[in-house]
């Protein structure tokens, strides 16, 4: 079930992947991608909602450049919360994706690879889906006082009207 979040609009789900590459694709399956954390108040409202004891895939990777920590959409990421000594890149196969609620620590980070998550139980994965962006048809031989309305689709079972 998707969870709307009440500032965002993004709507989050928890869905069952044994690895970060099963969790993309399940995610892209869904219209979605694994999430992205941008901020510790998202990072809070994540695990208030979802918990913080099982540990979950999230959308950060290094895999393309070691230590240059990026979202599944690509974007650098500009807010982390790595757990004590972390991220380690610990195995000799390497360490390239981002797992959150490590080792009791709700929210935590840890860097892991498919092995190292999957002796650890990594099963599930948090994923994202953003609102649309969608623009409004011009309005042609309207008053400067006549009043427009717009509304914004935020998710499936939102949206607001702006007069």
């Amino acid at each position: 079930n998707w969870v709307v979040h009440p500032v965002t609009g993004h709507s989050y789900n928890v869905v069952d992947a044994p690895t970060w590459k099963a969790a993309q694709a399940r995610a892209a399956e869904l219209g979605g991608q694994l999430v992205t954390i941008d901020s510790a108040v998202e990072q809070d409202w994540l695990v208030s909602t979802f918990g913080g004891a099982e540990p979950f895939w999230i959308g950060l990777t290094d895999a393309d450049s070691e230590g240059a920590w990026r979202w599944a959409d690509g974007v650098p990421a500009s807010y982390t919360n790595w757990a004590p000594y972390e991220p380690n890149n610990m195995y000799r196969a390497g360490e390239h994706l981002g797992v959150m609620n490590w080792w009791g620590l709700p929210g935590k980070w840890n860097d892991m690879n498919p092995a190292s998550a999957r002796k650890a139980g990594v099963i599930a994965a948090i994923i994202e889906r953003r609102p649309e962006v969608q623009r409004a048809a011009p309005v042609r031989n309207a008053g400067a006082s006549d009043p427009v309305e717009i509304t914004i689709q935020l998710s499936d079972d939102h949206a607001a009207r702006v007069r």
